[in-house]
């Protein structure tokens, strides 16, 4: 995900409206300015796990994952409790 030259590895940088949405307190992942380091250096930082990947319900084959369809607007659509 990029926006206004910060880049982070994947929707985690929308987690703020999922806390106010949700009223939870979830810890928000760094995002990183693109202009402050090298390729190497984000592609390093891109592929580093960080403490919200462990809840994270997308992207990986050993996860449920939840069936394609219209959101329920529950939290379990978005995170692994």
């Amino acid at each position: 995900m990029l926006y206004k030259s910060k880049i982070c590895p994947c929707l985690r940088v929308f987690l703020k409206h999922f806390n106010e949405f949700f009223h939870e307190r979830i810890e928000e992942v760094p995002v990183y300015d693109v202009f402050q380091y090298s390729g190497r250096e984000l592609q390093k930082l891109m592929n580093q796990p960080n403490p919200c990947c462990r809840r994270c319900n997308g992207g990986s084959e050993s996860h449920n994952l939840i069936p394609w369809g219209y959101s329920k607007r529950e939290k379990s659509e978005w995170l692994i409790e």
